[in-house]
Order: structure tokens, then sequence, then C-alpha cells
């Protein structure tokens, strides 16, 4: 199983807008074979930063998942409403 933490640095202002476009992609992602779970989460809400935390069954889902199409349209956008770019860790869990 793979974890990844997505960390967004969200431009001041831009919040609200972030996070209604993430929702679709959040239940989107969620619909996904091989997906165990996928959330946004507030990572430092002082800073306005904001975190995808996502649960993957094995590394072909978490491929699948990077070429879907709600995510090659949604990221993009996403990236704009950021004011430098974001963090990506993947973990393997292993217990």
């Amino acid at each position: 199983m793979l974890t990844v933490v997505a960390i967004n640095y969200v431009n001041p202002g831009k919040r609200e807008e972030f996070i209604a476009m993430a929702k679709s992609l959040v239940d989107e992602t969620r619909k996904e074979e091989g997906n165990i779970s996928y959330c946004l989460c507030d990572y430092d809400k002082s800073a306005g930063t904001l975190a995808i935390v996502e649960c993957w069954r094995d590394e072909a889902a978490l491929k699948n998942h990077v070429g879907s199409a709600h995510f090659t349209s949604v990221i993009p956008k996403l990236q704009e409403l950021c004011a430098r770019e974001g963090e990506v860790k993947v973990m393997e869990v292993l217990y």
C-alpha cells in the first residue's frame, strides 16, 4: 500500500476557490479502482496550506490515477491558485 501527501501552498484569498475545485477531484478519485482513501486536509490553516492525503492499493493504481482525466484537468488549475510549487511525498506503508 502507498500513502501520498501532496502539500499545496495556496495564495491568500484563493483558499475557498481551491477547496471548491478540489472537491470534484476528491469525489472522482474516491471512485477509482485501487483507491483506499483520498482526503483534502488543513495542513497549516494560518499559512493557507492545504494537503491532499491519499492511500492506494499499489503503484499501478496510483499511476492510473495520475493519468486520469479528472487529475490531469484539475491539478494544473489548482496549481495556478498556489503561491509556489507544492511538495509531493510518496511513502510505502510498512505496517
